[in-house]
């Protein structure tokens, strides 16, 4: 008799446990194949819509309501923006608090070694235990810890709303007294340290002017369907690029095209899905992204949030 009951026990739990894998998204499951590791194809929205990406049954995360969508935290409702209920406005008021920044340090701040970016980070010893799918140039790296909802990311310690202190200036860059500061070097555990480019906020206009690094958000308006917008960008390093148009209203759908030396490396454009794209980019090269307003159904500015976020380097040794 026990020895049927222990029978019947293991089979409920092999059932139990098979009912949860039938569960689980082909996202999880799909961690360990070779498909869903690194690779040097472009990954975009486009590719997750038309079922060709893991974890295309489920899409909630990339529509209007999720963290890309205008009320996420990357757009106009989150922390960042010139609003009076965004934080990023408040704390550049106050002013630079370097000095303050780096005593936060010292007993193990957020640019510590114990922060984001160090040893104990999601980006240090941690790292390698993240799905595959997840880590950079994985089939959902642009929600994984290198992607722009990370702390490479804006809203990151080297964003507007980090523990570096900078104030930024009317161009969007950081200022330490008179003097420009685009990296930090942050301690990573043992005595060594880590160098990131810190995540400026530009307008549109300035960013048109300038070969822009990969830490940074791009605040443009398009004044109509078809219009677009194209920027120019160059890689200090190997590296994976999150390139994300996000919406600041609702009813705006925004297209994403990646080039590089004329040749199209990505093309984002969903009419239902928030537009994304991930890509691999070798050290010193450049690339242009342009932004389209592919359709509205509002009658106000049409308004989007660029963002771009490089891996780094650190994550691919």
């Amino acid at each position: 008799m026990k020895k049927f009951a222990g029978l019947l026990l293991c089979l409920l739990s092999a059932f139990v446990r098979a009912q949860g894998a039938a569960q689980t998204p082909p996202l999880a499951r799909a961690g360990s194949s070779d498909s869903a590791k690194k690779t040097s194809s472009a990954i975009t929205a486009s590719m997750l819509e038309s079922g060709s990406l893991p974890g295309a049954a489920d899409m909630t995360a990339l529509g209007a309501f999720g963290p890309f969508g205008a009320y996420g935290p990357l757009g106009t409702l989150g922390p960042i923006g010139n609003n009076s209920w965004n934080s990023s406005s408040w704390m550049n008021m106050a002013g630079k608090w370097s000095s303050t920044a780096s005593l936060l340090a010292k007993p193990g701040g957020p640019l510590s070694d114990k922060g984001p970016l160090g040893r104990g980070g999601p980006l240090g010893d941690s790292y390698s235990s993240f799905p595959e799918n997840y880590k950079a140039g994985g089939a959902w790296a642009v929600f994984g810890p290198a992607g722009p909802l990370g702390a490479l990311g804006p809203l990151g310690p080297l964003g507007p709303l980090g523990a570096h202190g900078f104030k930024a200036g009317a161009d969007g860059g950081y200022y330490d007294g008179e003097k420009s500061v685009a990296q930090v070097s942050v301690p990573y555990g043992n005595g060594s340290a880590r160098t990131f480019g810190l995540v400026e906020v530009v307008t549109a206009s300035s960013a048109k002017k300038a070969v822009n690094d990969t830490s940074v958000m791009i605040l443009g308006e398009l004044d109509r369907t078809g219009g677009m917008d194209s920027f120019k960008f160059i890689s200090r390093e190997n590296q994976y690029v999150s390139v994300v148009a996000v919406p600041e209203k609702q009813l705006d759908g925004f297209q994403l095209k990646v080039t590089q030396s004329g040749q199209t490396l990505a093309v984002s454009d969903s009419a239902t899905l928030v537009n994304w794209a991930h890509f691999f980019i070798p050290a010193n090269a450049q690339f242009t992204v342009t932004v389209r307003l592919g359709s509205t159904a509002q009658m106000l500015s049409h308004t989007y949030r660029l963002a771009v976020t490089g891996s780094t380097s650190y994550v691919l040794k």
